[in-house]
């Protein structure tokens, strides 16, 4: 044997890669062909030099020249690859060619190298026809003359059934020859087939054999099996220690089976095998394991992030994990990435993608995937909606035991379409527990929809949802059984507030049980404790007549404020007789006139009446006959008669009276006069007017009168009855505002904003803004609450800009209030709390704040901090909508399209959509291209759909530029053009869209290559 080959094998010599390369390259330098390849093998793996293709190249190109196959065939392959040489197809055929030329000789002679050869070119096709059969028959005959890689090649063949029958027994043959010959891959493969008993029989002890041969030559995947049959004392002796030993020994390779074993050990602290619990260490086994595409471990150590377990809690590192195993087919991974789609988790939130991710998971049948993906069918969350599919999901996973689809199954089956099926499927969920399963397939009982009816069977589905402490199902009882009140007890004791008020009704009354004002008041207590502000109004009705309870005044108007500050007329009517009277409270007019106002917002007529006679006389608020006349006005349209006399009498007194006191010289009416002017529709106040007025301000503003500097600068700042000037109005406000003019320093704190009159300061604008807001002044409150949430002027607070806004909305300012509710919602500056949130928003929406009634529409919609209501959600919706919300339009049409608390109608879906989409709403204007698409609710136009797609798709929205490219395809509503179809899918493909990313495939397929396509 050449010295080379002696040191490069360890033959008589110790191995040495050195000494090989030396030998090696001096052969090499005379010509000797083989030597030349070996040193390009050499350079091409980096052994014992610096890894290079380019010198790989130079010396198989040697090699090749002389006529060695082997090289030749090499060469080509890098021809072939663009490795070491620049990549030419032709240059691979022509090396390919001669390799054939010099292998076909070889193999004629029945030489078994030349033979493999012959087999791997056919086998990979370079130069000659790939064919899977002639290169089995190649292999074939190396194999039989003991050439031991054919064999194992041969043996995978037979596994794979390629190019031979498929036979377990022939490869198993095959790799048994190999496998004696000493071939660690055959061994460790043979190994396998005899732990499943695929081709021979089924033997642990062979297993564990063949396992330890490959072992010791160091095949990681074959000591990491031996390690589990020594853990688990299969057909060997148990041994934690030998399993360690092995297991390790697998780890320092790198393998990736074992390292995650390692993890799951650490995370386990399994006893024996020498490690202490660590989830630390378990994340770093399971990382190197996920890293190699282990994707076990790439689940596990995305579920570790997610919970922060044995690494620092990170949605965005579990959603990458939870992708890598998804990407490789793993269901419980895709589900998990498809629930952090939907909640938005570590990644944008998507219903699209959700759905996507759903869909692959339920498609490998894991079930709550399955219940998930049918949910999103049933809403129309990032798929059209459709109660069909949504059927069709849940029935898979019904079918599969999921208890809550089963029941929801049910319950699409009981809205119109078969309730014998509903009944059916209630039936099944009601069997494994489900509470509400068994109350509704109860009350089919009691009303005999889909089964015989039987109050018997009513009440036994409803006692074994009520034993489960269903609310419903324990007030049902009550009405059908003649224990009613005990189950409206148990019912109550729950906290139902629905049962709490009945009961107290039945106690207040007699009804059922006998008559107690105590047991009524303790009702309407545990009631009004949980926020009711009915039985909070109660509560305080049973205090002020002393019934039940010792007659309290005081704790009457607590319960009243409870009542008031949620927004209940009448205790916002009682709150203020109880102000104005001094009954309870500290008498005072201004908290009676304000809690008034809160009422007669409602259209409380009692109070709109008692709010206009406060004005009439000037009682807490100030004195105004229009105001007066306003709040009589609307109690008057209730058809109060004491109202109606007192309008009457205003209506034909109230001018007269100005115009005598004026023309008496009387400022005040003097302005009031100029005042009625400015905003009264019939008369205008003349330039003559306006400069007489200025001189009457000036006169007294110079005797330092604050009001009156205060409106000396209004009148400069807007150029009334003088010439408009910044500068003037900023001294006059500064005079008026250094007096402590609350109204004076807002508007100075304005200028300072503006940078009008004075040079622009937000720190100034802060200091003047509080002044004014220290005294109660609601714009300024708002406005420092604007200043804190955003860092100008003050350094950024969110806790100090929700104690600005809340102290505005107390002074009914509507921003404020839905600025309040926003930090409620999200938890800023304030504790989180959707019911606040709630609260805040409904008094803003009142005052037609429109993002108020929006956000209240949503919340109605979703039951977030409200009863759910979707009549509610659609009046508010509606509300918004006419003040022209683009969401709100698009939502209300997506009620009418569903006929969510509202008929279902096409049309006002379609009247509503387009609303949205004129302002320029992407998901109205693609939701409007599907209806005029479909003809649904509009005259079908695939011109017009085209149009609305294409303004949709222009701003990103994927399901519109898919369409668009489908449009484009077909050449519906616009011209077709193969390149604007790809163009489109391929931005909708980019974002995720499956159905494009399909559609951009066939499009490549039918243009050869999307290299051909180019657009600008």
């Amino acid at each position: 044997m050449p010295l080379p080959l002696m040191y490069d094998n360890g033959r008589g010599v110790e191995q040495s890669d050195e000494q090989a390369i030396v030998w090696y390259r001096k052969a090499a330098e005379q010509g000797h062909a083989n030597a030349q390849f070996k040193l390009g093998l050499m350079y091409g793996n980096g052994r014992s030099v610096e890894q290079s293709n380019e010198q790989a190249a130079v010396w198989y190109c040697k090699a090749a020249e002389q006529g060695d196959s082997v090289a030749q065939l090499s060469l080509g392959a890098m021809y072939q690859k663009g490795h070491g040489v620049k990549q030419s197809d032709e240059q691979a055929a022509v090396w390919f060619r001669k390799a054939v030329f010099w292998v076909r000789k070889g193999a004629e002679q029945w030489h078994a190298g030349t033979q493999y050869n012959l087999g791997l070119m056919c086998a990979r096709g370079q130069g000659v026809k790939q064919n899977d059969e002639q290169a089995a028959v190649c292999f074939c005959k190396a194999a039989e003359q003991g050439r031991v890689d054919a064999q194992h090649i041969l043996g995978l063949m037979y596994k794979n059934g390629q190019g031979v029958k498929q036979s377990d027994k022939q490869a198993a043959v095959w790799f048994h020859r190999a496998a004696e010959q000493g071939y660690v891959d055959a061994q460790h493969i043979l190994g396998l087939m005899y732990n499943h008993g695929e081709g021979v029989k089924q033997s642990d002890d062979q297993t564990a054999g063949w396992y330890r041969k490959a072992a010791e030559q160091w095949i990681a995947d074959a000591q990491f099996d031996l390690s589990f049959m020594h853990d688990n004392g299969e057909d060997v002796e148990q041994s934690d220690e030998q399993a360690d030993d092995l297991c390790h020994d697998a780890v320092e390779q790198r393998n990736a089976d074992a390292q995650f074993d390692l993890g799951f050990r650490y995370e386990d602290g399994w006893c024996g095998c020498g490690v202490e619990q660590s989830n630390d260490q378990a994340a770093v086994w399971y990382r190197e394991a996920a890293e190699r595409g282990h994707e076990d471990a790439q689940f596990i150590l995305g579920r570790m992030y997610s919970y922060g377990r044995g690494v620092e809690q990170s949605d965005e590192q579990a959603a990458v994990w939870y992708r890598k195993a998804a990407e490789q087919g793993r269901a419980d991974a895709q589900f998990k990435l498809g629930c952090m789609y939907r909640n938005g988790e570590g990644v944008e939130q998507s219903d699209e993608q959700a759905v996507v991710w759903y869909r692959e998971a339920a498609e490998r049948g894991h079930e709550d995937a399955q219940f998930n993906l049918g949910f999103m069918y049933e809403d129309g969350c990032g798929v059209e909606q459709s109660d069909e599919q949504a059927a069709v999901w849940y029935r898979k996973a019904a079918e599969q035991g999921h208890t809550v689809a089963q029941f929801s199954l049910g319950t699409i089956y009981g809205n119109g379409r078969s309730v014998e099926q509903a009944a059916v499927w209630y039936r099944k969920a009601a069997e494994r527990g489900h509470t509400v399963a068994q109350f509704s397939l109860g009350f089919m009982y009691k009303t005999g929809q889909g089964v015989k009816q039987s109050d018997k069977q009513a009440a036994v589905l409803f006692l074994k949802a009520a034993e489960q402490r269903d609310t419903a199902a324990k007030y049902s009882l009550g009405t059908m059984d003649e224990q009613a009140a005990v189950w409206f007890h148990k019912t109550a004791e729950q906290g139902n507030r629905d049962t709490q008020f009945d009961l107290s009704f039945m106690y207040d009354n007699g009804e059922g049980v006998e008559q107690s004002d105590e047991q009524t008041v303790a009702w309407y207590r545990e009631d009004a404790e949980q926020g009711d502000e009915d039985a909070q109004y109660n509560l305080g009705l049973m205090y002020a007549r002393g019934r039940g309870v010792k007659q309290s005044y005081e704790q009457a108007a607590d319960w009243y404020h409870e009542a008031a500050e949620l927004g209940h007329a009448d205790a916002q009517f009682r709150l203020g007789f109880m102000y104005q009277t001094g009954c309870g409270v500290k008498q005072s007019n201004e908290e009676a006139a304000f809690w008034f106002h809160r009422a007669a917002e409602q259209e409380h007529g009692v109070a709109e009446f008692s709010l206009g006679f406060m004005y009439k006389t000037g009682l807490g608020v100030k004195q105004s006959d229009k105001q007066a006349a306003v709040w009589y006005r609307y109690a008057a349209s209730q058809r109060d008669e004491d109202t109606q006399f007192n309008l009457d009498a205003m209506h034909e007194e109230a001018t007269v009276w100005f115009h005598k006191a004026a023309e008496q010289g009387n400022a005040d009416a003097q302005f009031d006069l100029g005042f009625l002017f400015g905003n009264d529709k019939e008369v205008r106040q003349s330039d003559e007017q306006a400069a007489i007025r200025y001189r009457d301000v000036r006169e007294t503003a110079e005797q330092g009168d604050a009001f009156d500097q205060n409106k000396l600068g209004l009148m400069y700042a807007r150029g009334h009855g003088v010439k408009q000037s910044d500068e003037q109005a900023a001294v006059w406000f500064r005079k008026a505002a250094e007096q402590g003019n609350k109204d004076a320093q807002y508007n100075l704190g304005f200028m300072y904003a503006r940078g009008r009159g004075v040079k622009q300061s937000h720190e100034q604008t802060a200091v003047w803004f509080r002044k004014a807001a220290e005294q109660g002044h609601a714009v300024a409150q708002y406005n420092l609450g604007l200043m804190y949430d955003n860092g100008r002027g003050v350094k950024q607070s969110d806790e100090q800009a929700a104690v600005w806004f809340r102290k505005a909305a107390e002074q009914w300012h509507a921003v404020a209030q839905y600025n309040l509710g926003l930090m409620c919602a999200r938890g800023r500056g304030v504790k989180q709390s959707d019911e606040q949130a709630a609260v805040w928003f409904h008094k803003a929406a009142e005052q037609r704040n429109v993002d108020a009634q929006y956000n209240l529409g949503l919340m109605c919609a979703r039951g977030s901090g409200v009863k759910q209501s979707d009549e509610q959600a659609v009046a508010w919706f509606h509300k918004a909508a006419e003040q022209g919300h683009a969401d709100a339009q698009y939502n209300l049409g997506f009620m009418c399209a569903r006929g969510r608390g509202v008929k279902q109608s096409d049309e006002q879906t379609a009247v509503w959509f387009r609303k949205a989409s004129e302002q320029g709403h992407a998901v109205a204007q693609n939701s409007l291209g599907l209806m005029c698409a479909r003809g649904r609710g509009v005259k079908q136009s695939d011109e017009q759909a085209a149009v609305w797609f294409r303004k949709a798709a222009e701003q990103g929205n994927v399901n519109a530029q898919y369409f668009l490219g489908l449009m484009y395809l077909g050449g519906r509503g616009v011209r077709k053009s193969i390149e604007q179809s790809y163009f489109w899918s391929n931005k909708a493909a980019s974002q995720g869209h499956e159905g494009a990313q399909k559609n951009r495939a066939k499009l490549e397929w039918r243009c050869n290559s999307p290299i051909d396509l180019h657009f600008s």
